[in-house]
């Protein structure tokens, strides 16, 4: 039985702009079970791609920080900066 890409891939994808935080990254990758991001910019282009190995990354260079909860250090940093 041969497969097509049409019978595979998902229809309904979920973005992210690229001004958003990487919390909501986050929250949006662990809600929908998912591990990469299309990042779009104001127009709906595809500008990138964060993944949760992004995520992890940069959540990781703020441990030590101070403030890792809201308000925190990767509160203040966009997708655009770690796609």
């Amino acid at each position: 039985m041969k497969h097509h890409v049409h019978d595979l891939m998902s229809r309904k994808v979920v973005t992210l702009f690229e001004e958003a935080t990487i919390p909501l990254a986050d929250e949006l990758l662990n809600l929908r079970r998912i591990r990469h991001l299309p990042v779009v910019d104001d127009p709906g282009r595809l500008v990138g791609l964060v993944t949760h190995r992004d995520i992890l990354r940069a959540q990781a260079s703020c441990v030590g920080e101070s403030g890792s909860g809201p308000g925190g250090p990767t509160y203040e940093i966009s997708v655009r900066e770690i796609m």
